[in-house]
């Protein structure tokens, strides 16, 4: 079952504040839902988010998280996400993901934080451009540093590349 994408952001922001992450800025939050979704995909062959992940310049980019969250820059996210589309109708509402939905991604979500949390939006960026990665495959390698505008990160690029993660984890802690 996959999850609306900014209700996923927003759980995933309430947690980071509970663990006294306070520098959550979009670019950090992009790259840690995108994790997220990745070892998700990984782990269980099923996508986290409801949404699509692109292959922009500076990796890899939910358009619903740069459109919420593009407001606060460079500098931490203070508030949870709206919906842009939502609210230009007066619908000022956040996403939230239910009691239950939180409980079942609430363990994805704090490792993730555990794993990533500790990094910078630019480290996070940095991670994504590395060679195996989904980002540089698609956006390097198959389109050789100029994919057209809205280039979806393939879903079985993401899936062969966080099944492998999975796999190197689950070797080590054996």
């Amino acid at each position: 079952m996959s999850y609306p994408t900014l209700a996923v952001a927003n759980f995933l922001l309430e947690l980071a504040q509970s663990k006294e992450i306070n520098d959550v800025t979009p670019m950090k939050l992009q790259k840690l839902v995108y994790y997220a979704n990745g070892w998700n995909l990984g782990a269980t062959d099923k996508v986290l988010i409801d949404e699509q992940v692109q292959a922009w310049r500076y990796g890899p980019v939910i358009e619903d998280i740069y459109s919420a969250a593009k407001q606060y820059g460079n500098q931490p996210i203070t508030s949870p996400l709206k919906n842009d589309i939502a609210a230009a109708f007066g619908d000022d509402t956040c996403p939230q993901l239910s009691k239950d939905d939180k409980e079942a991604v609430g363990p994805l979500l704090n490792w993730i934080l555990d794993q990533y949390g500790h990094l910078t939006g630019i480290q996070l960026s940095n991670l994504t451009h590395r060679e195996e990665e989904p980002w540089f495959q698609v956006y390097q390698g198959k389109h050789r540093g100029n994919p057209p505008r809205g280039t979806d990160i393939d879903i079985d690029v993401m899936r062969n590349y966080f099944a492998e993660q999975v796999s190197k984890l689950q070797e080590q802690s054996a």
